[in-house]
């Protein structure tokens, strides 16, 4: 009982100004969250075509303090693919590391021979093509 009454009793004291109101300021000495860019893909004929890049690249996550980070189009993370339930999507993968690499959907519902296990194995100068229907909802 005393841990909630704690609870609500540090939380009545963080509200705005009299009005409950709080007005936001960005902060300019840090970086923004980076929103992965949204990309349509391609259309050919009935299917569109995603290409997909693996690449080596290097990210400021602090000032002036560079990381080799490894991403999808770009140095860091991927693009938001913009699909339609029930469409035809065509992935074609290209792998520009100077190693093996495999790409796994996180979430996504794809038929399990085109999930990126290990056994899809995508050797560097290499491009992996997956094609099927897109069977989800929007998420």
């Amino acid at each position: 009982m005393f841990g909630l009454a704690g609870t609500s009793l540090s939380l009545a004291g963080c509200g705005g100004g009299a009005n409950g109101q709080v007005e936001a300021t960005p902060a300019s000495d840090r970086n923004l969250l980076q929103v992965p860019v949204l990309y349509a893909g391609q259309k050919n004929g009935a299917i569109t075509e995603y290409d997909l890049t693996l690449q080596s690249g290097r990210t400021a996550f602090f000032d002036n303090q560079f990381t080799p980070t490894i991403g999808i189009n770009q140095s860091y993370l991927g693009p938001t693919l913009d699909m339609v339930n029930g469409a035809d999507v065509r992935m074609n993968v290209t792998n520009t590391l100077e190693e093996d690499a495999t790409l796994h959907w996180h979430g996504f519902h794809v038929p399990a021979r085109y999930d990126g296990t290990p056994h899809q194995r995508i050797a560097p100068g290499e491009t992996w093509t997956a094609q099927f229907q897109v069977r989800q909802k929007p998420s």
